[in-house]
């Protein structure tokens, strides 16, 4: 896994069923989901993850869903389509080998390929978001292995009200 992962986020969507159901009816409901799907890297590898979407602005408009400002949607101009804005985002990086795009758009990702940016289709996306869950567990798992069981004990030391 590289360093930056960029997501396509209205062709990746658009490429499932369970997605495009949920657009059909609520466009921000299935945003949030995917949001969630891509946090797994953000929590457990500590990589930014940035949404694109086409937009309606006159400029990038960055949204942050949650707290962390390395987990980001951003809009694309109005006029600019989203891939326009992954592929200048992934020709004007310093280091395209730092990025994954996902995508399941061969065009966008045959140019960002050919800048040295790594892809991964929709399905290698859900796969590698399955395997992070996994990763996760077993962290989560060694965690509470190390700490051992959980006692009442922090109750004594609150504070009396």
């Amino acid at each position: 896994m590289n360093k930056t992962l960029i997501l396509d986020a209205c062709n990746l969507l658009h490429a499932s069923p369970d997605y495009r159901e949920l657009m059909a009816h609520n466009f921000d409901a299935a945003l949030d989901q995917l949001t969630q799907e891509a946090r797994v890297f953000h929590d457990l590898d500590g990589l930014p993850v940035s949404l694109v979407i086409d937009g309606k602005g006159e400029t990038i408009d960055w949204h942050h869903p949650t707290s962390e400002p390395h987990l980001s949607w951003a809009y694309a101009p109005k006029g600019i389509s989203a891939d326009t804005v992954i592929e200048r985002w992934v020709c004007r990086w310093p280091n395209p080998a730092e990025l994954t795009v996902v995508t399941g758009d061969r065009a966008l990702a045959q140019t960002v390929e050919s800048h040295g940016a790594q892809t991964w289709s929709p399905g290698q996306f859900m796969d590698e978001v399955n395997s992070a869950r996994r990763r996760l567990t077993q962290k989560t798992r060694t965690v509470r292995k190390k700490s051992g069981p959980l006692s009442d004990d922090w109750k004594s030391r609150l504070p009396d009200l």
